[in-house]
C-alpha cells in the first residue's frame, strides 16, 4: 500500500505541524529564525528524539550535528557529526540532497513523503520536514532543523538498506 496518488498532499503529521508551529513563532516578522532562537530540548523535548540538525555548508554541503536517538536506535548508528555523503546513503544521496537543497535554495519549509526502507525486507512510509535556520550574524540558510514521522503503513520490499525514497518533496 503507498500513498494516494491524489493530486492534494496529504495533511500533515502532528511532529510535522508542531515543528512548523515552533518555526513560525521563532522567526516571528523575520524571514528565518536566528540559530539562538532554537532550543528544542527545552521547547519541544517530545520532538528531540526524532529530529535532526544539519549544519549547511558552503556548496552546499551538510552535517549532522544532532541526530535524534530514535532515528540514530532505529538506523542501528548515530551520524552525529559526520557529513551527508554517498559513504552514508550510497546511491540514495540525491535523495537525501534534494529536500536540504530545496529548504537552502527556497529559505522555505520543505515536506517529504517517501519510504524507509528497512530492516527485515520491509518498509515504513515516512515524512520529513525541514526547515531553515538562519545564522546568528546574517540572513544565510546556516542549519536545516527536521523531524521525521514514521507513518503507520508497511510497504514490503526486497533488500535491507535503510534508505527512503523521495516520492514527493513539497515547499511548504
Amino acid at each position: 500500500m503507498g500513498f494516494p496518488s491524489e493530486e492534494k498532499q496529504p495533511p500533515l503529521e502532528p511532529m510535522s505541524c508542531r515543528l512548523l508551529d515552533y518555526w513560525s513563532a521563532r522567526r516571528g516578522d523575520a524571514a528565518l529564525p536566528r540559530r539562538a532562537a532554537i532550543d528544542l530540548v527545552c521547547d519541544l523535548p517530545a520532538l528531540v528524539a526524532h529530529c535532526l540538525l544539519i549544519e549547511v555548508g558552503e556548496g552546499p554541503s551538510f552535517r549532522y550535528r544532532v541526530v535524534g536517538t530514535a532515528l540514530a536506535d532505529r538506523a542501528r548508528r548515530d551520524a552525529t557529526g559526520k557529513m551527508v555523503s554517498k559513504e552514508i546513503y550510497g546511491d540514495h544521496l540525491d535523495d537525501v540532497l534534494r529536500p536540504l537543497c530545496a529548504v537552502v535554495e527556497t529559505r522555505r519549509p520543505v515536506r517529504v513523503r517517501g519510504v524507509e526502507r528497512g530492516i527485515k525486507m520491509s518498509s515504513t512510509p515516512i515524512e520529513f520536514v525541514c526547515v531553515p535556520i538562519a545564522d546568528d550574524e546574517s540572513d544565510r540558510v546556516a542549519f536545516a532543523l527536521g523531524v521525521i514521522s514514521f507513518l503507520d503503513v508497511h510497504i514490503e520490499r526486497d533488500d535491507n538498506d535503510l534508505w527512503f525514497d523521495a516520492l514527493t518533496t513539497e515547499i511548504l
